[in-house]
């Protein structure tokens, strides 16, 4: 019997703990969504310049 109330202690614990991660990410993510469709045009020109960069340092290190 002390067996089975400790594994229900434990489960309990355990489901606290994953619905507080729960919840972070949920808030983590609309935060997330939230500064990304801020600086979406930003990071995508970053994100082109970076890929033109690494082309180029490809093609130089090729020739």
């Amino acid at each position: 019997m002390v067996i089975s109330h400790k594994s229900l202690a434990v489960l309990k614990v355990w489901s606290i703990f994953v619905a507080a991660i729960f919840f972070a990410c949920v808030k983590f993510k609309i935060q997330l969504i939230n500064v990304v469709k801020r600086c979406r045009i930003r990071v995508l020109i970053d994100g082109i310049n970076l890929v033109c960069r690494k082309l180029e340092q490809i093609f130089i290190n090729r020739c």
